[in-house]
């Protein structure tokens, strides 16, 4: 029975049904995309409808939603919307998630060969439960965002350039042009990978000519998507942003100026030192979020055996990473509040924790039980940190729920972050068909800013030639004063007449909508 579990055919199967059984467990499927996930799906729906990149239009009231740098994942997943038929928004969100998770099971083959140059079978299957069970990679897998395909084209570019055959390394500067189309950060591989690839030939004759073709080849495959994106957003999404973030970066940090008050963040110091500082503070605590349950006991090691032993395919391991890092380390001098940028990190961990297994192994007799069970453990402690920190769908669907009531009766409402963002997808539930382009369908709700809004008359006062008439109350506790005073004492505003109230419907999520009776209002304030 041990022996079967030493069989790649055998195992990499039972890796791939329980990871995507762990990810089908978890998947929101009458909830809704929301935030970057719903940008993307914008986009591909607009592209299948229309066959023709969208373009950002001031005729349209919805244009400025495709300015988003990164139009590769949308682009790809335009295809299967085009294929698939469904009359149900949701199902098309649904098919988007579906080919998040597909994708990033997907990963685990690839990342298995490239546990192979460095392992053998049994310690290279070990490795991929790594990654197959790691809870971020989880969570981030049923979003339908960026990073599954971005991670799968990253962990195929590695496995690729580690490769003897000239072929295999020009194939795979062609698939790190892919990863950049994907995420525009991802042109940061080319660097390392070049130098890489320099100092590995550096003795060949005809170096200079198979690192031009390289080159060329890697361009090749941008500079259409570049076009395309140069005709249709006004910048090329890849040269572009990485010039914006270069200037952004040395802007802030060498400014004393109101120009640091971008990055919204603690420190009381806003100079170079304070951006640079918040940027490492920011990395360290999200690697201390990202290495739970268990890459935090895995990695030191690892790392210890990889820079003693000179190697060039474990060092190509350590540049790469380093490389990927300074990614994260510029999101997080933003103060971006996000470990998801230290997700292309997990196929190259993944090996590295391998080699603190192995030595483990070493040191014990029942390698293949203890394996086993180190297998287990993986599954069992990723399952645990997710129930810990999973998303309360019942009070996702309330919240989303709500969001129908409110876009039914009106078309402005005081914001109520994050619960609205329901109130941008909800508008295709509205629409008289659907797919369709996304400036045809019914306008999203105006949301008022109400941070700065010291009352409950300064709100009407403010907007109510804006056709103000509704104001919605919940029981979050970091909304302002005014909006707590009218859920918690709604008989003092006689002039606030309560038209839903949450409670009565069952949901997790407690919230309470007055329709203002501004009759009653304008007697009371002594209006004319």
């Amino acid at each position: 029975m041990i022996k079967k579990f030493q069989n790649p055919i055998v195992v990499i199967p039972i890796i791939v049904s329980v990871a995507l059984i762990l990810r089908l467990y978890y998947f929101p499927y009458d909830i809704p995309l929301t935030l970057d996930s719903l940008t993307y799906f914008w986009y591909s729906i607009d592209l299948s409808v229309t066959g023709e990149f969208p373009t950002i239009s001031k005729d349209i009231p919805t244009g400025g939603i495709y300015r988003i740098p990164n139009n590769g994942w949308p682009t790809f997943l335009s295809l299967f919307m085009t294929v698939f038929d469904f009359e149900n928004y949701i199902d098309y969100m649904n098919l988007q998630r579906a080919i998040s998770v597909s994708i990033s099971v997907i990963t685990i083959i690839p990342l298995y060969f490239l546990c192979r140059r460095f392992f053998n079978k049994s310690l290279s299957m070990l490795g991929t439960t790594i990654f197959a069970f790691h809870p971020l990679i989880i969570e981030n897998s049923i979003f339908g965002i960026t990073e599954p395909l971005f991670i799968l084209l990253g962990t195929i570019t590695i496995w690729l350039f580690l490769s003897k055959n000239y072929k295999m390394i020009l194939i795979s500067f062609i698939v790190a042009a892919l990863f950049t189309l994907i995420r525009y950060e991802g042109l940061i591989i080319f660097l390392p990978l070049s130098v890489l690839f320099i100092i590995r030939y550096r003795k060949s004759k005809n170096i200079i000519l198979k690192y031009s073709a390289l080159c060329v080849i890697f361009i090749l495959v941008l500079l259409p998507m570049a076009y395309i994106r140069t005709e249709t957003i006004g910048h090329d999404g890849i040269i572009s942003n990485i010039l914006n973030a270069s200037k952004f970066y040395v802007t802030t940090a060498t400014s004393t100026s109101n120009t640091t008050e971008i990055v919204n963040s603690s420190l009381d110091e806003r100079n170079g030192l304070g951006f640079i500082g918040l940027g490492f503070f920011n990395l360290m605590k999200f690697l201390g979020v990202y290495s739970l349950p268990y890459i935090l006991f895995l990695v030191p090691f690892g790392l210890i055996k990889i820079i003693k032993n000179k190697n060039f395919e474990r060092y190509t391991l350590l540049v790469i990473g380093v490389s990927m890092m300074l990614v994260a380390l510029y999101a997080f001098s933003r103060d971006i509040q996000d470990p998801r940028y230290l997700l292309i990190l997990t196929p190259i961990v993944s090996v590295i924790s391998v080699f603190t297994i192995d030595k483990i192994l070493n040191c014990i007799k029942k390698q293949k039980e203890v394996a086993i069970t180190i297998c287990i453990i993986f599954v069992v402690s990723s399952w645990g940190y997710l129930e810990l920190t999973k998303t309360d769908l019942e009070y996702e669907q309330g919240a989303f729920e709500v969001a129908r009531v409110v876009y039914e009766k009106t078309d402005i409402i005081n914001g109520y972050h994050p619960e609205d963002k329901y109130l941008r997808p909800i508008i295709a539930e509205f629409s008289d068909e659907f797919p369709k382009e996304k400036s045809l369908l019914p306008k999203p709700i105006k949301l008022i800013n109400i941070e700065k809004i010291p009352s409950t008359t300064k709100l009407i006062e403010s907007y109510r030639n804006d056709g103000l008439e509704y104001i919605i109350t919940d029981d979050v506790g970091t909304r302002p004063e005014f909006i707590k005073e009218i859920f918690s004492n709604e008989s003092e505003f006689s002039y606030l007449e309560k038209v839903f109230d949450s409670k009565d419907y069952g949901h997790n999520y407690n919230v309470k909508l007055f329709l203002i009776d501004y009759e009653e209002y304008d007697r009371i304030f002594n209006q004319p």
